[in-house]
Parts: structure tokens; sequence; C-alpha cells
């Protein structure tokens, strides 16, 4: 057996480039059969990808020391791919190092690219255009002159021959991949996927959201095939998952709304909107321990965050709420209001908790308190009126209630927004043992038909 060590192509590319490496590999193969090892780090074959278990820097410089021709492929994803551009560097560099003694054939070789977007240290090489016959030709035959040397002639014209139809195949391939590539993560692409996300909300087709959502993924190259799906999710853009999290709120899917808020998260870690979005679906789905993280993290960011900012206050007293402590919830809440004591969702928060600690007096002083607020406030929406109508029942104020039961015909509220005033108002009258008859004139008021309680 000889001692002579197996002669290798690198290909340096960007994961979504995948299938014009594999073009390539399979045109090597054409060419000098099992003579030359293609290495590339998404190759699944027993050899030529990473070997389980083994350190990936580690195996990117074992290949850029060893290969005797490295290609670098420049598609539009790769040129924004900094670990397509890391292996570039460190090819180059391992080219220039051995200089004069056992020189690194760097070979750029690009598709869909102009010359003005290939990034250094490759723009001063040579380039190899991936989709002309005439370039990869030249490729393919400088491969020839630099692999077969040292085989019989009758073996060098067998491969000298076969050029022009591994060309052919190898064209087809490549062109192939580029046409079905995965869309890239470009402005232009991102808004698009924005518009139609907010066409979803605005029509109120929440229970869509997951079928938005697969074809989004399809388009950008997340789950589609096997393959695909089995990567690890990757964040692609933080005003994407920001929305798709709210909209899976919406439909009531906390899971998949923790998913896109965590995705956000991941790429603007100090966001505390964001984080305050994840806290929720956290606490949506029952899971209070990541909760409990999320709101130890924004504590990080800002001590008195839960002083300073209403929702933020209100996130930590439902946790509280949610492990049955609505003493520790109100106390949150009551300082919040102390620092905004213009806030009317705060007060009525806070005279929520009051009821579920069975404070009803206290909640009742909060609820007039409300009302107060409201009677200052010169806008007049269909929140400040289901407020209004909530605060009018605990204290008592039939003419109230009745001004605020006006003000929400008049204001219309969509199906949605009246299954949330109807859930709020009916917590609210358990909690302070109301008549639950009431809600007949609240279901005439949103536009229910009149039902029994």
């Amino acid at each position: 057996m000889s001692d002579t060590p197996q002669q290798s192509i690198f290909i340096s590319h960007a994961h979504t480039d995948q299938a014009i490496a594999v073009a390539i590999r399979d045109a090597v193969r054409a060419l000098f059969g099992h003579r030359i090892t293609v290495n590339y780090s998404t190759n699944d074959q027993l050899q030529g990808g990473i070997p389980s278990g083994t350190e990936w820097f580690a195996w990117i410089g074992k290949q850029v020391r060893e290969a005797k021709v490295a290609l670098i492929l420049l598609t539009p994803a790769s040129v924004q791919s900094p670990w397509v551009l890391w292996e570039a560097g460190a090819v180059a560099g391992a080219a220039l190092a051995n200089e004069g003694t056992n020189h690194r054939k760097l070979c750029p070789v690009s598709y869909h690219v102009s010359g003005d977007d290939i990034p250094r240290p490759l723009a001063g090489l040579q380039l190899t255009k991936g989709l002309e016959k005439a370039g990869i030709k030249k490729l393919f035959t400088d491969m020839i002159v630099l692999f077969t040397r040292g085989l019989d002639l009758e073996t060098q014209l067998d491969i000298a021959n076969s050029v022009d139809e591994t060309c052919d195949t190898y064209l087809k391939g490549a062109t192939e991949a580029l046409r079905t590539a995965p869309m890239l993560v470009t402005e232009a692409a991102v808004q698009e996927w924005l518009e139609r996300i907010d066409a979803l909300k605005a029509e109120g087709r929440f229970s869509e959201t997951g079928e938005l959502h697969y074809w989004l993924n399809i388009a950008f190259g997340r789950g589609g095939n096997k393959k695909e799906r089995s990567q690890k999710e990757r964040p692609l853009d933080l005003r994407i998952h920001r929305r798709l999290g709210e909209l899976y709120a919406r439909a009531r899917d906390a899971e998949r709304a923790a998913r896109e808020f965590d995705l956000a998260r991941q790429l603007a870690p100090r966001d505390v909107y964001v984080l305050r979005k994840l806290g929720k679906a956290y606490l949506d789905r029952g899971n209070r321990d990541e909760a409990a993280k999320v709101i130890g993290l924004i504590t990080e960011l800002d001590d008195n965050a839960f002083v300073r900012n209403a929702e933020n206050a209100a996130l930590k007293a439902r946790w509280y709420k949610d492990q049955q402590a609505p003493a520790k919830a109100a106390e949150v809440l009551e300082a919040a209001f102390e620092y905004n004591p213009q806030s009317l969702y705060l007060v009525d928060v806070l005279a929520q908790a009051r009821l579920a600690s069975g404070e009803r007096d206290k909640a009742a002083r909060h609820y007039a308190q409300a009302l107060t607020l409201i009677d200052d406030l010169r806008e007049r929406t269909v929140w400040t009126a289901a407020t209004g109508f909530t605060a009018a029942l605990v204290v008592g104020d039939r003419q109230r209630q009745q001004l605020f039961l006006d003000q929400l015909k008049k204001f219309s509220p969509s199906s949605e927004n009246a299954e949330s005033i109807r859930r709020g108002v009916q917590g609210v009258m358990k909690a302070a043992n109301i008549d639950p008859r009431a809600l007949v004139e609240l279901d005439l008021a949103l536009g229910f038909s009149q039902r029994t309680p």
C-alpha cells in the first residue's frame, strides 16, 4: 500500500450553497474517480465531511493545510457569510505561507456575483465564472494537469476526453442549485414578508399564522425537506420574529410565540420590549421558571425596570399571581403606580390584584381613582370605556355604567376585542362577587347576541 497521502480539494461554501458543492464533487468524481478526495463542511458522505466529534475549527485548519486546490464558492449568499470569508482568508494565508514550496492553489468561483462584490482577499485573484462553460472547462483542465502527473498516458487521455461531458453535467446541476437556492435575508426580502405578516394582522386572520410561517421557512430554506428541518433554527430578522411572535400570541399559540420572541431576543438581547413579550409568552404557556429568567434579565439591564414601566410591572405581577401570591403582585403594581400615577392601565391591574387578594375595599378605591383618571383623559377609546365600565361596576355607580356601555356600543369593538373585554369584566365580577346578570347588558353593548350568564 502506498504511503502517499490522498490528494484533496477543499470547497469553502455557505451552507445554502451545498448543492453547488455537490455538483463540483460529482464532477471531480466523474473525472478522477476515487483518486481525489473532495472535502467540504456539509459533505455527508463517509469521507469528505467533518467526522463526528471533530472540532470544527481544527477540521477547517487541516483542510486548508492539506488541500492541493481550494475552491471558494462566491454566491449572493456566501459573500454575506462571515464563516466563508474566514475560510477564504485562512486558505489565502496558507497559500501565501507555502509560496515557493508547496503552493496551495486558491480558486474563487463566482455565481451571480459581480466583481465589485468580491470580498478581499479574493478580489485580486483570477476568477472563474461558475456558470460559464469556458471558465469551468479551464478550471477542470487545470485540475487534470495538476492531479494526473504520474498516471499512464491512456488514463490521462481518458480523463481529458471526458471534460466536455463532465462540464455539461456540472453546469446543469449548478444552474438548478442556484434556481432553487433559498431566498437571501435582504432588506427587500424582509420587507416583502413583513407586508404579508402585517396584512394577516390587519385582517385579523391570526389562525393562519402557522401557514404563513411555513411558507416563509420554505422561502428562506429553513423548513422544506428533511435536511432543512433538521437544521438548528437560527434567527432571520428581528422584525420578522417579533411580528410572528405577536401573531402567534394573538392566536393563543403561546409555545410558538415564545419560540419567535426567543429568536428575536437572540438578535436584540438588551431590548426590554422583546424580553417582556418573551416573558409573557412563557407565562401564557405555563413556564414560570423560564419567565423568571426573563425577569432576571430585565432586572440586570435596569434594577428599576419594574417600577418605571407599567407593562414591566404587569409582567412581574402576573408572575407572582401565577404562583398564587396576589399580595406580592399588588406590591409590585403599587410601587409602579406610585411612580406612574397617571397610568390608567396600572391602576386597573392594581385593582384586579387587590380583588385577587380579597381586598375589596382597596380595589374599590383604586377603581375610583381609575374613574377620576378617565375623567381627566381627553381621548376616549374602546379600552377606556371598558375600564370605566369595570370600575363603575365595582364602585356601584349605575349611572356611569350606562355611560360607558353607550360608549362601547358606539365604538363597535372587533370580535377579538369584544371577547377580551368580556373575559376581563367577567373575571372582575367573579372576584368582586358582582351579580353576573350585568353581563347581559355588556353583551348587548359589545354586539353579542343576548345570552343567559
